[in-house]
């Protein structure tokens, strides 16, 4: 028959391992792995100015036709302001093309697919990072060169890295994570920054920032601060954003892609060949998403509200942070302080498979592969016995 001959495919690494997980019969089990946010009892949370934007939405919702391919200008302006602050944002709004995406995904797939049609196939991006950025670069068959992230002390490799893109071509996109760098959280440091930004322009490569996490490492300015430094110094690059995680909309797929140009001109040009890419994958994206970060943005009272509601999310996710590593550091021989080096939702904890497959068999406990752990998943009923088990795996 036609489809005898197709065997089953590999299982995604995050998603495979949530089916899993709802699979085991146990019942005192605990997953990490997936960037969902949870409260203090474990509960998936939404923003209180998220939902009453939703009323306002609702009171005011149009009919349902088709956004235009390139989504809501309302939103990527408005947006556009959040990712790059406002002041900048008004000085290069009129160079930048702006489309609308289904969210952070949608946009570094677009991305990629406008490089590798119009500019360069050539992608350097830097390991680990997270899974869905390999496979969108394999799905479009680019020619790709990575480089180490860390070191042995799990710090950003700065020196190998740089010696990685200065032996890149021309017009090679290097795909930058803007903050709270998934799966580690280290990120790099505002001097490494600028040193990465002028050997970038030197030798004439593509910055691609995936900014998935605003607002959750350090403020919504400093996460963003990445982007502002390649920016003042005049690059030509791209930015993929997305509100899943600092909005709470991870089901809405609300993201965004901005390509900042010279000129007006070469902005419209840019735009006219992302519109056929679009219409291609996904034809336009949906509305309703995009309309409440719009009117949560737009508002000052929600938006005032979302900024706290924010800000205590990262707030708690740093202290749960301290709090991990300064148990651990009682509990355990093991050094687990370079995570306090890091920021956002993730970290890398170092373990070898060996152990996070023990802490899945004996004590059902889930995470990645590479033993990437989500800060979020930690609450006041599972604190303690996640502690204990990586206490235990690491003797």
């Amino acid at each position: 028959m036609i489809f005898d001959h197709i065997e089953k495919g590999p299982a995604d690494p995050v998603f495979g391992l949530v089916r899993e997980f709802k699979l085991d019969p146990r019942k005192d089990k605990h997953f990490l792995g997936i960037g969902v946010y949870q409260d203090e009892i474990g509960k998936k949370t939404h923003f209180t100015s998220v939902f009453a934007a939703q009323k306002i939405v609702e009171e005011q919702r149009r009919e349902a036709n088709y956004l235009p391919i390139k989504g809501s200008s309302e939103f990527t302006d408005t947006y556009g302001s959040l990712v790059f602050t406002e002041n900048i944002w008004e000085e290069i709004k009129e160079r930048t093309s702006s489309v609308q995406t289904l969210g952070g995904t949608g946009a570094i797939k677009v991305g990629f697919d406008f490089l590798n049609q119009f500019i360069s196939n050539k992608v350097c991006y830097f390991v680990p990072t997270w899974p869905n950025h390999k496979q969108i670069i394999n799905h479009i068959a680019m020619d790709v060169t990575t480089a180490p992230y860390l070191d042995s002390e799990k710090l950003v490799n700065f020196e190998k890295i740089l010696d990685v893109l200065s032996h890149l071509p021309e017009k090679t996109t290097v795909l930058l994570q803007a903050s709270c760098h998934n799966p580690t959280g280290a990120d790099f440091s505002y001097s490494q920054l600028k040193e990465l930004s002028e050997l970038m322009l030197k030798k004439k490569l593509i910055p691609f920032f995936d900014l998935a996490y605003q607002g959750l490492g350090v403020s919504l300015s400093d996460d963003a601060y990445p982007i502002q430094i390649f920016v003042k110094d005049g690059h030509d690059m791209l930015v993929a954003a997305t509100c899943s995680k600092n909005f709470g909309l991870y089901s809405q797929r609300v993201g965004a892609l901005f390509i900042l140009t010279q000129n007006d001109k070469q902005k419209e040009n840019v735009s006219s060949n992302l519109e056929p890419l679009i219409r291609a994958n996904y034809s336009n994206p949906p509305s309703f998403g995009a309309d409440l970060v719009t009117c949560v943005l737009r508002n000052s009272q929600l938006r005032n509200k979302w900024e706290q509601e924010l800000e205590q999310r990262r707030s708690r996710l740093a202290n749960l942070r301290s709090q991990f590593v300064g148990e651990l550091s009682q509990k355990s021989t093991a050094n687990f302080d370079f995570l306090l080096r890091q920021k956002g939702m993730f970290s890398y904890l170092g373990l070898t498979e060996t152990q996070v497959q023990e802490l899945k068999d004996k004590f059902g406990i889930y995470l990645l592969g590479n033993s990437r752990m989500n800060f979020a998943s930690l609450n006041k009923s599972n604190f303690e016995f996640i502690l204990d088990a990586i206490v235990k795996v690491c003797k």
